[in-house]
C-alpha cells in the first residue's frame, strides 16, 4: 500500500511529536463519549489532519457509539440474568 506524501508526512509528524507527560487519571477522558468533544475541539488535530477529516471521524465514531449503546453484550445479559 502506498500512502500519499501528505499522509505520510502527517503520520511521521504525529509519531515524532513532542508529547508532554500526562496524569492519566485526571487528564484523559473516561470513555469515547467524553473523548469525542475533546478530539473535535483540538486545534492541533484540526490543523494537522484537517477540519473535514476530524468532522467525519467524529461523526462516524458518534454513530458507532449510538449503535453500540443500543446493544446488550453477552456479559450484561449474564450479569442481569432474570432481572431482564
Amino acid at each position: 500500500m502506498t500512502c500519499s506524501p501528505d499522509f505520510a508526512e502527517i503520520m511521521i509528524a504525529i509519531a515524532t511529536a513532542d508529547i508532554p507527560d500526562y496524569d492519566l487519571e485526571s487528564t484523559f477522558p473516561n470513555d469515547l463519549g467524553e473523548a469525542l468533544p475533546v478530539v473535535e475541539l483540538n486545534d492541533e488535530l484540526n490543523e494537522s489532519l484537517g477540519r473535514d477529516f476530524v468532522d467525519v471521524f467524529v461523526s462516524v465514531k458518534r454513530a458507532k457509539l449510538r449503535d453500540y449503546m443500543k446493544m446488550m453484550t453477552q456479559w450484561e445479559v449474564g450479569y442481569l440474568g432474570s432481572a431482564l
